[in-house]
């Protein structure tokens, strides 16, 4: 009788990399790779092709296009746990990883057994994993998010609030857009924004929370 395994995707931008993470990953019980991506949109489309359980995102230089994929994923597809992998990172970038929904950043640096090992740990249920080595940043971070606590929830454009009392509601992306008679793609966009903005990690946090009271709208709300 055969165990199903994990469903693995690995997004990077070096094809020896991501097989050697292939060769590794292969090689545990637990996981089976499903696709190589470089690109975010070659990822994206594969998340939604595919019935993937886990994506390892590979991160050098600039963070925003993966924070957009990330943040994207959490929204359409919240089932997916992302690991982030990084050789170095500032304070602000991993704060912008772990409020974007990342559930697992570690050392590109990190060994193959100590890869297996965390991501087993992820497989058994565990909510967040990372590498000893990043602690002092990751302290660093929790301290920054700390810090800008008081302004999430301040700056929401007149737009985003309609969306938002919609979305608290239980309403769809495609219900909303029916409803606001926008695109489906401007409500992503939004509903992304929102997510970010109130340091919610998926759209069912909104909808937990449907007695929070309409926010501030920004000084310069846009339609």
């Amino acid at each position: 009788m055969s165990t199903k395994k994990t469903s693995v995707l690995l997004l990077g931008d070096s094809p020896i990399m991501a097989a050697g993470l292939q060769q590794v990953l292969d090689a545990a019980a637990r996981f089976a790779v499903v696709g190589f991506c470089a690109s975010e949109a070659d990822a994206r489309d594969v998340v939604r092709q595919k019935p993937v359980e886990v994506m390892i995102m590979d991160v050098h230089g600039s963070v925003d296009n993966r924070l957009t994929l990330l943040r994207e994923i959490k929204v359409d597809r919240p089932h997916v746990r992302v690991v982030v992998m990084a050789d170095v990172l500032n304070a602000a970038e991993t704060a912008e990883i772990v409020m974007a929904g990342a559930d697992g950043l570690l050392d590109a640096a990190i060994s193959p057994d100590a890869l297996v090992a965390v991501l087993n740990l992820l497989d058994d249920g565990v909510k967040f994993v990372t590498s000893h080595s990043l602690w002092p940043t990751m302290m660093q971070a929790l301290s920054l998010h700390e810090d800008r606590a008081d302004d999430h929830g301040q700056n929401l454009t007149r737009r985003e609030n309609d969306v938002f009392d919609l979305l608290r509601d239980g309403l769809t992306d495609r219900e909303i857009a029916e409803v606001l008679t926008l695109s489906l793609w401007t409500v992503k966009h939004h509903v992304v924004n929102i997510l970010r903005k109130l340091d919610m990690t998926s759209r069912r946090e909104a909808v937990k929370n449907r007695s929070t009271v309409r926010l501030r709208e920004s000084q310069h709300p846009d339609e």
